[in-house]
């Protein structure tokens, strides 16, 4: 109990606060009746929960962001390493912004690397995906999948195009059947075909 605690009486409904540190009180002063409570420790209880629970989101959400970071580090190196550096590229396109072009480029990069941030934090889907394209991949086989906003697509362990919602339901889309060769990372790309690239 802390001074100016907020007490109230069961039995009579009387409510005081206490004006010192003397601990709690056994009594109610108005009807004499031991049936009391400590509105002031509830709602502090009340408080250390809400704080608790306010953690372990913030918790939740770190370790979201950081999974879709890693997906993301395997679906397009490019745009994560522009996420990962957007406030080194920001700082120094700033400083460079006197030799012109150059300087401009970085803030543009930059800025790409800040959209992209805050739509894997929003869990939003990225238009982003579109612009800049997956360095170094080549076609496997044309699907032409429509993809559609919420789900997550891949090509599975028989070599067909499937998806995940966000409660990991598998589903499979298209069987297509390719063949992995070793020493390729495979993908669904933004046209809804299969493709690949060396990873």
């Amino acid at each position: 109990m802390v001074s100016g605690d907020h007490f109230v009486c069961n039995s009579c409904e009387y409510q005081w606060r206490t004006r010192k540190d003397v601990g709690e009180p056994s009594v109610c002063p108005h009807c004499k009746s031991n049936h009391i409570k400590n509105e002031s420790e509830k709602s502090r209880r009340e408080q250390e929960d809400f704080r608790k629970e306010e953690e372990r989101r913030k918790e939740q959400k770190l370790k979201e962001y950081n999974q879709k970071l890693s997906k993301l580090k395997g679906d397009n190196r490019l745009l994560y390493y522009l996420v990962s550096w957007r406030w080194i590229l920001l700082t120094v396109g700033v400083v460079t912004t006197t030799l012109g072009i150059f300087g401009w480029g970085l803030i543009i990069l930059s800025i790409i690397g800040f959209v992209k941030d805050i739509l894997l934090k929003l869990d939003l889907e990225s238009p982003i995906q579109i612009l800049i394209p997956h360095p170094d991949s080549q076609i496997v086989a044309r699907v032409g999948v429509k993809l559609e906003s919420g789900y997550t697509y891949f090509v599975d362990e028989k070599g067909d195009v499937s998806r995940t919602t966000s409660n990991n339901m598998k589903q499979t889309v298209a069987k297509v059947g390719i063949k992995r060769e070793v020493g390729y990372h495979y993908f669904v790309n933004d046209d809804g075909n299969i493709a690949r690239r060396r990873g």
